[in-house]
């Protein structure tokens, strides 16, 4: 029996129970009665590619496949390309170059701060390098040869933020250390200047000239709690958690103002990246939201879209945004249409096993900061995952030999999705 299906792109992406591979080259392939009898045997696809921008009809031929069956093609959307195992996890992560430089902190070990990672082969990325201190490493930005950690000590609960030298990444120096922060969450750093956000205490500015010598600016305490803030120009967009996004003038640092806010009773906003005019944020309740902020003093909420799980990071890849999700992993949402926004891909590790935290993009490469087990390299080149035309549904089927790379594919009986 032959059948067809109309993937949108190159192929389908499944949820698969199990994949079991076909027979050695050249051996016959398994009638769908050596299996099992319930069970159909896929035996050809065609054709075995798609264009990436059109629909294909693919036509699939096998042993036993009747009306009801399902059958669901692999492959498309984004993939982890490899995965460096930290037994407690990362915290967060920043890339540049060829390196990413992941904060953490190992309660076996009582040490905490960054790790400093090679990326030249992301199938295998290597560590080459830490700065380690007995403080809990909570965020990373870096400028150039210089790397900003601001930390949370574990036990004495003082924090601050570490300036550090990465000139050399096996050999990392401290250049100065600012404490007096209460809970630092993440940064943000333009010229000579750092913006924390610092949890209650909201959004502190501390003036990094002289790197040994950090001092304070100003403060601005927030109605909620800065969990996030990126700086362009003389504004500071604050993730404000159940405050939701503030807009800050800091043009005089001593002395930050409100000049704009958008929040709603459930707010839950805990990251943001800017792209010019669109600002995007990552609610924990309610995933993805994109403004327009053309207008600093009146934020315009465009549009939203749910993701699967817990969005806690944001990151931009063209004109895809790519959402840490908690347990799902990551989201990838085509946000080309603001008021429209859409998830069009995913990946996550097998099981809900991974807790996807913070991400960065550095061009075809997301590098994820997973609290559970680490950190993980994923390819972007094809960040949408094809959307379903059609489907067979029923029985379990079996692919065996097929042509072009399709080593087996089963999907469960009964409702899919």
């Amino acid at each position: 029996m032959r059948n067809a299906v109309q993937p949108r792109l190159a192929a389908l992406l499944a949820a698969v129970a199990l994949v079991r591979p076909g027979g050695p080259s050249g051996a016959a392939a398994p009638s769908a009665a050596s299996t099992r009898p319930d069970t159909a045997l896929l035996t050809g696809v065609i054709p075995t590619h798609g264009a990436p921008d059109a629909p294909t009809v693919l036509s699939i031929s096998g042993d036993g496949l009747a009306p009801g069956s399902r059958v669901s093609l692999l492959d498309g959307g984004p993939f982890i390309l490899g995965s460096y195992i930290m037994p407690e996890g990362a915290r967060a992560v920043e890339v540049h170059g060829d390196h990413a430089c992941v904060a953490f902190y190992s309660h076996a070990r009582k040490l905490g701060g960054i790790e400093i990672l090679d990326l030249t082969d992301p199938t295998t990325p290597a560590r080459v390098g830490a700065f380690e201190t007995g403080d809990s490493g909570v965020g990373v930005v870096v400028e150039g040869s210089v790397a900003y950690v601001p930390f949370l000590n574990p036990y004495t609960f003082e924090g601050g933020l570490h300036i550090v030298d990465i000139a050399a990444p096996g050999d990392p120096r401290r250049l100065g250390t600012f404490y007096s922060l209460v809970d630092p969450q993440a940064l943000s750093v333009q010229g000579t200047r750092a913006y924390v956000a610092d949890g209650a205490e909201g959004l502190k500015i501390i003036d990094v000239t002289d790197p040994a010598s950090p001092r304070l600016l100003g403060v601005y305490d927030t109605a909620g709690t800065a969990r996030d803030v990126k700086v362009l120009g003389t504004r500071a967009y604050v993730a404000d958690g159940e405050g939701g996004l503030l807009v800050l003038d800091v043009g005089d640092p001593s002395a930050p103002t409100v000049v704009g806010s958008y929040a709603w009773p459930s707010s839950a906003v805990v990251s943001v990246a800017l792209d010019g005019t669109r600002l995007y944020a990552a609610d924990t309740l309610e995933g993805l939201l994109v403004f327009d902020v053309a207008d600093t003093g009146r934020p315009t909420l465009l549009g939203t879209t749910r993701t699967s799980d817990s969005a806690s990071g944001v990151a931009l890849a063209g004109r895809f945004v790519v959402v840490a999700d908690g347990v799902s992993g990551l989201q990838i949402v085509d946000a080309s249409d603001p008021a429209r926004p859409r998830v069009v891909g995913s990946q996550g590790l097998y099981g809900n096993s991974g807790y996807f935290f913070g991400v960065a993009v550095d061009g075809t490469r997301a590098v994820v900061a997973d609290i559970i087990n680490g950190v993980h390299v994923l390819d972007l080149q094809h960040p949408a995952q094809p959307s379903s035309a059609g489907a067979l549904e029923g029985s379990p089927v079996i692919a065996a030999g097929v042509p072009g790379g399709v080593t087996g594919v089963v999907a469960p009986r009964g409702p899919f999705g």
